[in-house]
């Protein structure tokens, strides 16, 4: 009798420690800075300086890009090119930063349902390979079909290919 009633305790005492680390893997906090696109609730976008000036940027300080390829209030980056190019999506309305123009913030039905911002009536998207707040690496990029900008607080395309601080009148060695 003594036999089982060890038995059994080991079984609970293993069961309930099977239990406690079960507890104990990844509850999703504390991984870094949530994925471009991801939305948690209201997104909030910024402004920010930038080599190409004043930028629109989303809460977590990455630029902001428009497609030019986008119609008024429609996105045709879904697919592969979300993948590059993740929509800014938001759980509610999003909140006007510091110099935003809360007239020129919306929304949109995105193809797969989520809830896209839009800024001057344009899809807003980060860039994948910019790793950190301030990376402005999508500036002037042709890729998925047109070409893709920063945005500027007046809700309209920078154009630049170059940053400011690296335009000059004298040509260069390209």
């Amino acid at each position: 009798m003594r036999r089982r009633t060890y038995g059994r305790a080991v079984t609970a005492g293993a069961a309930t420690a099977a239990l406690l680390l079960g507890g104990c893997g990844d509850d999703g906090g504390d991984q870094g800075p949530p994925s471009p696109g991801d939305a948690t609730g209201p997104a909030t976008v910024a402004v920010e300086s930038s080599p190409y000036g004043d930028i629109l940027v989303g809460e977590d300080g990455y630029a902001l890009y428009l497609f030019e390829a986008d119609s008024p209030g429609a996105s045709t980056c879904a697919d592969a090119c979300a993948e590059v190019w993740p929509p800014l999506t938001t759980d509610g309305a999003p909140d006007a930063g510091d110099r935003v123009d809360a007239d020129l913030l919306g929304t949109m039905e995105r193809a797969d349902g989520t809830t896209g911002v839009t800024y001057n009536d344009h899809p807003l998207y980060y860039y994948e390979p910019d790793t950190e707040p301030g990376d402005v690496g999508g500036q002037a990029i042709d890729d998925f079909g047109g070409l893709w900008y920063v945005v500027g607080p007046d809700g309209e395309p920078i154009e630049d290919e170059r940053p400011a601080d690296e335009a000059t009148d004298e040509p260069g060695p390209y």
